[in-house]
């Protein structure tokens, strides 16, 4: 009996000191075993940084870093963070937890993830503070994605190669397609093609969708017959607008232009009436001998077309009625190539038939333009030299 009453006595004796062991705990609010909830405590969500709302990251600049503004509170427990990296808005696929994660400096606390996320994925982060005995609400979730960078390489000219000659006119364009790494979309190639290396003034310019097995391109209208002409292209990717460096410049001359038929005898003009203005002279002969307007591969030829025309200039006008002649250069003996004479209201004026004749390698741009105050224009008889019908 008296050892049963020792047994209870003792028993109550260790509930009383278990009893003030648990109310001392809870009268201490620093004590890192606190029970429950301290009432009348207030603590802040934290302010999501970075990764910001919608950010993309690039997958090679990993592990990434979050950051936050700090959270406050009312209470005098030290703060420390909850963070959380999920697949979905609601946190049930979380890649990434840590709880106890000291607050930083300055008002700010960043966290290193210890791995590289998967790439190409979208993700939501967020915080809380917690002391220990409270708890914060979370910060709103942010999404943000990783993605694998494009990587696009400038692309490589195949033909015309560099420094090839005798070029077709109307060149096609071959294009070795530009290497490219990451989830590359739909590329399109810029073609630049100029008579000047620096490609200040461009002859050409295409945008070209990527062909398979290589890209091409057919230029539109001629190049300038014997001229050498620069090309280079770059490529550009569609989804995130990745665009390379420019090619190597490759050169290449075209083809000269076909020599144009000796002009020899011309005989008589077509029958019909003939014009009796300069315009309408002009317009006859270019529409009878158009060849002789052609680009060529040399000044002499250019020249002999030049006299060739400026003959048929003068005689199509006599056989309309006007009074033309050639024009004697610096006063004679040389007659003018692309200058005639016109005899017009009482005295003899100048008239220029050809611009910038000399400029074989392009097309003879024939006309017909007075110089009514021009002193150097000087009659130089002409006789016809076909019959007009």
């Amino acid at each position: 009996m008296r050892t049963r009453t020792l047994r209870l006595l003792l028993t109550g004796i260790a509930l009383v000191a278990l009893g003030a062991c648990e109310t001392a705990k809870s009268s201490n609010p620093l004590s890192p075993s606190v029970a429950g909830p301290i009432p009348g405590v207030s603590i802040t969500a934290p302010k999501l940084l970075q990764p910001a709302s919608g950010a993309s990251l690039d997958a090679t600049s990993q592990p990434l870093t979050l950051t936050m503004e700090n959270a406050s509170t009312t209470g005098v427990r030290p703060l420390s963070y909850l963070i959380e990296v999920a697949l979905d808005s609601g946190f049930a696929n979380k890649v990434y937890s840590r709880a106890g994660v000291s607050p930083g400096g300055n008002g700010r606390t960043s966290l290193r993830l210890p791995d590289a996320l998967a790439a190409d994925r979208k993700y939501f982060w967020r915080a809380r503070a917690e002391d220990g005995a409270n708890s914060g609400p979370y910060a709103s979730a942010v999404s943000f994605t990783v993605f694998t960078p494009i990587e696009v390489e400038a692309p490589v000219l195949s033909s015309p190669a560099h420094g090839a000659t005798g070029v077709d006119r109307t060149p096609t364009f071959v294009i070795t397609n530009a290497r490219r790494s990451g989830p590359a979309g739909a590329v399109t190639y810029t073609l630049q093609i100029a008579k000047h290396p620096a490609f200040g003034s461009l002859t050409a310019q295409y945008q070209v969708a990527e062909g398979l097995p290589k890209t091409t391109k057919t230029h539109s209208t001629e190049l300038a017959a014997s001229w050498r002409y620069y090309w280079r292209v770059r490529a550009s990717e569609a989804s995130r607008g990745v665009v390379s460096a420019w090619s190597e410049t490759f050169t290449f001359v075209t083809a000269a232009a076909p020599a144009a038929p000796d002009p020899g005898d011309p005989g008589p003009l077509p029958g019909g009436t003939y014009p009796n203005t300069g315009p309408g002279v002009i317009n006859y002969v270019k529409a009878h001998w158009p060849s002789y307007l052609n680009a060529v591969s040399t000044l002499d030829r250019r020249k002999a077309n030049m006299e060739f025309l400026r003959d048929r200039v003068i005689e199509t006008g006599l056989c309309g009625g006007m009074k033309l002649a050639w024009n004697l250069k610096r006063g004679g003996p040389t007659l003018s190539l692309d200058y005639i004479t016109a005899y017009k209201d009482g005295e003899w004026i100048g008239v220029d038939i050809a611009q910038d004749y000399d400029n074989y390698r392009e097309r003879l741009n024939l006309r017909w333009a007075e110089a009514p105050d021009d002193p150097y224009a000087t009659y130089g008889k002409y006789t016809n030299t076909f019959s007009c019908k």
